[in-house]
């Protein structure tokens, strides 16, 4: 896991973010550069969204799975205990975001302010990459 961080930060009517482009591209020790803007390409649309993501990972050989809890453990072999966690960001306003986790702990946020996630551990969705 090489951390990148986010080139695009949320700007409400003027810019997306690109939070999940670098969780990706950190979990894949690529330079953000080589990964898609996933939600600027889409436009915003979350099915385009995670057809992109989908996309492009699996063109990697990687599967993009999200977990629910009693198989967190086998998913995180497959990545040296490294994930995606995604919860409501915590600048508020609705938006959600996505960090590097190991474990079931943060362990980088690609955003500037280094916040993390808000809200409950226990409802924040945990997703690995898992080779195909």
């Amino acid at each position: 896991m090489t951390p990148q961080d986010q080139e695009f930060i949320n700007i409400a009517g003027q810019q997306y973010g690109d939070c999940m482009r670098a969780c990706v591209a950190s979990l894949l020790d690529l330079p953000i550069a080589e990964v898609p803007h996933f939600l600027r390409d889409a436009d915003g649309d979350p099915q385009k969204f995670w057809s992109g993501v989908l996309e492009f990972t699996k063109a990697r050989g990687w599967d993009y799975l999200s977990a629910f809890p009693e198989h967190r453990p086998e998913f995180a072999e497959a990545m040296g205990g490294y994930h995606i966690m995604g919860g409501p960001s915590p600048r508020g306003g609705g938006l959600l975001h996505a960090v590097i986790g190991k474990d079931g702990q943060i362990v980088f946020d690609p955003h500037p302010s280094k916040a993390g996630l808000d809200g409950d551990l226990a409802e924040w969705d945990f997703d690995y990459l898992v080779p195909l």
